[in-house]
């Protein structure tokens, strides 16, 4: 490590062990964009990459690979910012495979040795999930995986959903971050997978006194007075992502002194979408914990003041209708959540970043219209929802008991969708009670 000289530059080490067409091109789109984002870049591949521009090349050996790690070593400091990106295939244990093998667990300890600031661990092959705990027991690390420990993935589909151009930027005052690329493409990533052999469930967790702008890590502690509004409002949202149920009272605090700080006038807060975004937060974060009722309290002062925030609201406000519809349905206010329901459907479009919630809106929507007994509209609602949710057993099932409710008669096509729900949850209890009745037997359904 060199001397501290109170610059914080950018690194990033690129590591593809794989010569395969599909990652040789991943590290051709992934490396122009980190250099964009103002990274000095290292990259350790088979094949020399197109659009390496000014990084840094070795081949994808052990030996090569080292020599590039003590290099960055040498070159970095405590005032560092890095980042480590890996593609193509992964070993047990979390690490990527390189030209000669995959058993490659003394990688971690040499990452873990450069020093840094802030950094991102962003691991794309299979079983990335399974180095979770070695890279997170440093502070201010983001991690981020394409699965869960021991899980196979696809991460060649991965990088055009971390480097989107569509990915959401929550904080106005500051670009694009790596940890919100990390929280869409953890979003979006797992309905890409989910028809695939292997769907997987990708990791984006953060340790300690991480923060959202990579440019601008605190030097003070939560509840310090030098904290700001701005301070609480990354730390919540941080908190929000990384859903730790026990943190779920930490994070409402930080958003409970965020948004009474905007409202005393630091920060700003009538064209502030953080504002925005602080209340939705606030809100998503009571009904995690059953308080429904603060949660519209919430929603409808964000309603109130979207009209008067500057720039684009648009997500924000598809969104927050989708959440008052299901506060609204837990409070048994059914036909108020049918509205909400049916609005967040209204405003939020084709974006991708919301496709699997349009499902889940005609679900709830067609469970709201069942229990009002409006079967009609309620089997149009289950069938929207299954043209998006193809693999979800209860929705079968409630779909052929709206229809057996619908028509008395209609039992052949009623126990098709109890057949449906026993393939994709053999353990369906209520749905092997209906097939196991004379009515179903009759239809041919059940040996």
């Amino acid at each position: 490590m060199r001397k501290n000289d109170g610059i914080s530059h950018k690194r990033a080490l690129v590591i593809n062990g794989s010569d395969e067409q599909r990652y040789l091109d991943a590290v051709s789109y992934v490396v122009p964009r980190i250099n964009q984002a103002g990274y000095e870049v290292s990259v350790v591949s088979p094949v020399f990459p197109e659009n390496l521009g000014q990084a840094e090349y070795a081949i994808a050996t052990s030996d090569m690979l080292y020599e590039v790690i003590q290099g960055i070593k040498k070159r970095s400091d405590l005032n560092d910012q890095l980042l480590v990106y890996t593609i193509g295939h992964g070993g047990r244990g979390g690490t990527p495979c390189l030209e000669d093998g995959c058993d490659n667990d003394w990688l971690i300890d040499e990452v873990n040795g450069i020093p840094y600031e802030q950094r991102a661990i962003v691991l794309t092959g299979c079983y990335s999930g399974d180095a979770a705990g070695r890279f997170l027991s440093l502070p201010r690390t983001l991690f981020a995986s394409t699965g869960s420990p021991g899980e196979v993935t696809y991460g060649h589909l991965y990088h055009d959903l971390f480097w989107s151009d569509e990915v959401v930027n929550y904080d106005p005052y500051n670009g694009v971050s790596l940890f919100e690329r990390c929280d869409f493409a953890q979003t979006i990533f797992p309905w890409q997978v989910s028809q695939l052999p292997h769907p997987s469930k990708p990791l984006c967790k953060v340790s300690t006194g991480y923060t959202l702008d990579e440019d601008y890590v605190r030097a003070y502690d939560r509840g310090d007075p030098h904290w700001t509004a701005r301070d609480y409002f990354e730390q919540g949202y941080v908190g929000l992502v990384a859903n730790e149920p026990l943190q779920n009272q930490t994070t409402l605090h930080d958003f409970d002194k965020a948004i009474t700080l905007m409202e005393q006038g630091e920060w700003g807060w009538w064209n502030n979408p953080a504002y925005l975004l602080a209340l939705n937060s606030r809100a998503f974060i009571k009904m995690r914990q059953g308080n429904y009722a603060g949660a519209i309290e919430d929603l409808t002062a964000f309603h109130r003041t979207s009209s008067h925030c500057a720039g684009d609201t648009d997500l924000y406000r598809s969104l927050s209708h989708f959440q008052m519809g299901i506060a609204r349905h837990n409070l048994r206010d059914y036909q108020g959540a049918i509205i909400e329901y049916g609005n967040f459907l209204a405003h939020v479009g084709n974006h991708d970043f919301y496709k699997a919630k349009k499902g889940y809106a005609y679900w709830y929507r067609g469970v709201a219209r069942y229990l009002l007994a409006d079967y009609r509209r309620a089997l149009d609602d289950y069938n929207q929802a299954l043209g998006i949710l193809t693999n979800e057993a209860q929705l079968y099932y409630e779909r052929g008991k709206t229809k057996k409710s619908l028509d008395p008669l209609a039992w052949k096509s009623a126990c098709q969708d109890f057949r449906k729900t026993l393939e994709l949850n053999p353990h369906h209890a209520e749905a092997r009670k209906k097939l196991d009745t004379f009515a179903c037997r009759a239809t041919g359904f059940v040996e």
